[in-house]
C-alpha cells in the first residue's frame, strides 16, 4: 500500500469506501515511512453505527465535530449551482480545499472532490494516512490527534449551491455500549 495522491487530495476522502475496506479487513504487518504491507485480517473488525446529526447547512460554515471515543464520519450532498454544472460541460471546476483543525492546533488544507463525501467517509482522522506509521495506528484504532472541526472553501466552492445536506455519524467497534442522544 502507498499513500500517493493526485494534486494534494486527502487520502481518505480520494477513495473513502476502500478505506472502510482496509479499515474493517487488514492490519500493518510492516512500513518503511513510505510503503506498507497490509495483511488481511482472519476476521472482519465489526462496527455498530448511529447517526450524531443530520443537518442542512452552509457550503462555506464551519462544521465542529463531536467530541466522541468512535470514529466519526461524514456524507455530504454537495451540489453544483448552474454555474458548476455548465462549467463541467465545458472545463474543469476549481479545487474545493477541506481545512481540518485538531485537538492539538495542528489545522491541515488539502483537495477534496465532493461527489466522493457523498459516501460515508471518516473526518476524524484526516491526515493520518499522510504517513505510512500514523496510517499502521489508524488501522489499528490507536489514533489519538482528532479533528476538531473541518472547513470547505478554495476557488471550486463557488461551484456548488450555497447550502449542503451534512450527515454526521459515529462507529464504534461492536460490542462497546454507546450513549443515546443528549
Amino acid at each position: 500500500m502507498s499513500l500517493r495522491t493526485l494534486d494534494g487530495r486527502w487520502p481518505l476522502i480520494e477513495s473513502p469506501l476502500a478505506w472502510t475496506a482496509i479499515h474493517e479487513n487488514y492490519d500493518v504487518r510492516w512500513h518503511d515511512g513510505s510503503s506498507a504491507l497490509l495483511e488481511r485480517r482472519p476476521t472482519p473488525r465489526r462496527f455498530e453505527s448511529r447517526v450524531l446529526s443530520d443537518e442542512e447547512r452552509g457550503t462555506g460554515d464551519e462544521i465542529p465535530l463531536p467530541a466522541t471515543d468512535g470514529l466519526v464520519f461524514i456524507r455530504c450532498d454537495m451540489r453544483l449551482n448552474l454555474r458548476g454544472r455548465i462549467a463541467r460541460i465545458f472545463h474543469q471546476i476549481p479545487p474545493v480545499l477541506l481545512r481540518a483543525a485538531f485537538v492539538d492546533g495542528l489545522v491541515v488544507e488539502g483537495r477534496c472532490l465532493p461527489a466522493n463525501l457523498a459516501s460515508e467517509t471518516l473526518v476524524s482522522f484526516l491526515p493520518l494516512p499522510f504517513r505510512v506509521e500514523q496510517t499502521a495506528e489508524f488501522i489499528a484504532g490507536s489514533g489519538t490527534n482528532r479533528v476538531t472541526r473541518i472547513l470547505f472553501g478554495g476557488p471550486g466552492l463557488a461551484y456548488y449551491g450555497k447550502t449542503m445536506r451534512v450527515v454526521l455519524s459515529e462507529k464504534r467497534p461492536a460490542g462497546v455500549a454507546v450513549a443515546g442522544p443528549e
